[in-house]
């Protein structure tokens, strides 16, 4: 494991054996003070002994405290803007070796998730794709502009 962390920290910020969670969900929020609080507590209940982190990517309204007092872990401030940077701090914030990222504006459910996540094993990469049968209207048409 260490060769496989060490890619992602220092050796001083290894995380020790002590201290490593199996699974860390990075929940990434901007300005989602309406929806965080309702993700981060999907999220411990669908994962009731993971890490929950929400790297908040600059957010100016109540994102952060609302993260908080609805059971999240941590709330990771990550002033570089955009979602990698964010994704980037999650990770380097993160204590489990199995990572699954969530955004806090409740458009995916975090119950579709369990099967990924129960099919993830160290070095590997699994990525979820809805089918647009199953996105909002919104999402459909949005989606055809990319």
């Amino acid at each position: 494991m260490k060769s496989y962390m060490s890619r992602l920290y220092s050796d001083s910020e290894l995380p020790s054996e002590d201290n490593i969670n199996e699974l860390s969900v990075l929940i990434l929020a901007k300005n989602e003070e309406a929806t965080v609080g309702i993700e981060v507590k999907k999220a411990r209940a669908v994962f009731p002994k993971a890490e929950i982190l929400v790297i908040d990517n600059g957010s100016t309204d109540n994102t952060r405290q609302e993260a908080i007092d609805a059971g999240a872990s941590a709330c990771i401030p990550c002033e570089t803007p955009g979602k990698g940077a964010a994704m980037l701090c999650g990770v380097r914030a993160a204590s489990g070796y199995k990572i699954l990222f969530h955004d806090a504006d409740g458009e995916y459910e975090i119950e579709d998730t369990i099967p990924l996540v129960a099919g993830m094993n160290i070095g590997t990469m699994i990525i979820g794709r809805r089918s647009p049968e199953s996105m909002t209207w919104s999402s459909r048409k949005a989606n055809g502009f990319i």
